[in-house]
């Protein structure tokens, strides 16, 4: 009987070994899950952060490239005006 209890004794120490090995496993998952979670939101700020900027960058390279247009056109029209006021002045001869 006391070689029973014992057999009994050593399979219950067993499966508290792997209870607790397996706590420890779920611990871990835990730990590691809660890790992912905050890369996973620094992921998704370093993305909104980038997405505004690159708005940023697109709408000032928007406005520079206006801003180059207007002032070409207003240089072309300037030198228009000039061609055409020197043109008058010969027809007016």
């Amino acid at each position: 009987m006391e070689e029973s209890f014992k057999l009994i004794l050593n399979e219950l120490q067993k499966m508290n070994t792997r209870l607790e090995n397996l706590e420890t496993g779920q611990q871990k998952l835990e730990s590691g899950q809660l890790k992912l979670h905050l890369y996973v939101k620094e992921v998704k700020n370093g993305q909104e952060k980038l997405q505004k900027n690159l708005i940023q960058s697109i709408g000032d390279h928007t406005e520079k490239m206006i801003q180059y247009t207007d002032d070409k056109t207003d240089a072309l029209n300037k030198r228009l005006f000039n061609v055409e006021t020197e043109i008058e002045k010969l027809l007016r001869k």
